[in-house]
């Protein structure tokens, strides 16, 4: 069954990032910036532990 939306790249969220972020109220943007201020390293540290194991569950690549 094929896909209805094709995949969004990194350039393609930071621009809806964008597209939403510009059409925030001011207070609104402020109340993100400390929610992002406090959660922020912790979902980044979150990342990074995801990314290390999918990469180090991947096989080896064989074409070395």
């Amino acid at each position: 069954m094929p896909r209805p939306v094709p995949r969004v790249g990194p350039a393609g969220v930071a621009l809806t990032a964008w597209e939403v972020w510009r059409r925030l109220p001011p207070s609104q943007r402020k109340r993100i910036l400390k929610q992002v201020r406090k959660h922020g390293p912790a979902v980044a540290a979150m990342a990074v532990r995801y990314a290390s194991k999918r990469r180090a569950a991947r096989p080896p690549d064989k074409s070395a």
